[in-house]
């Protein structure tokens, strides 16, 4: 199912109308690096894990390029892809022209909570809009294209890291808007 565009997030949206918890997920280096050729530049079970851990059965949105790339986890009937150059829709996805539109989407879905999976166009659209940023950051360097936004502490508070030791060193951090 193809909708029609809105133009961009926040336009004609009353954002009092949305009222469904928005997280943003992603795996990333050091250096914010989240992407590479519109695939994750770690091909490795513990982030795949990751991704499908915090989606759980929720809502996930996510961007053409990413969807493309397969390394995240998207579930059938609650995902809503984002392009406005898709012909047509892959079974079982919700196609939507704009952010703004893919959100009115997610938010007429049976979840409990939308989560944004990528890429750094889909991040940037939402980061004003999450309530929590949920990240695996990788400690070691990757080579990439696409990275996450830089999180506002002034906005963003961390409220959880823990260090996973099993393979590569990383941490699983989440941070909680401040209201």
């Amino acid at each position: 199912m193809i909708v029609q565009p809105n133009n961009h997030l926040g336009d004609s949206d009353d954002p009092r109308g949305h009222t469904k918890p928005i997280s943003l997920i992603a795996a990333m280096d050091e250096r914010r690096t989240i992407g590479l050729n519109n695939r994750l530049p770690w091909n490795t079970r513990w982030v795949y894990e990751f991704f499908e851990n915090n989606i759980n059965d929720n809502a996930v949105i996510v961007g053409r390029r990413t969807y493309e790339g397969k390394s995240i986890p998207v579930p059938a009937g609650k995902t809503v892809l984002i392009s406005n150059t898709i012909k047509s829709t892959p079974r079982g996805l919700f196609t939507a022209m704009s952010p703004g539109t893919a959100l009115a989407v997610a938010e007429k879905l049976p979840v409990q909570e939308i989560m944004v999976v990528g890429g750094q166009q889909t991040f940037e659209a939402f980061l004003d809009r999450a309530r929590t940023i949920r990240l695996l950051i990788i400690h070691e360097s990757a080579i990439g294209d696409r990275y996450f936004p830089k999180i506002d502490l002034r906005i963003f508070k961390l409220v959880s890291a823990e260090r996973l030791t099993s393979g590569t060193a990383r941490t699983s951090v989440i941070y909680a808007r401040k209201h």
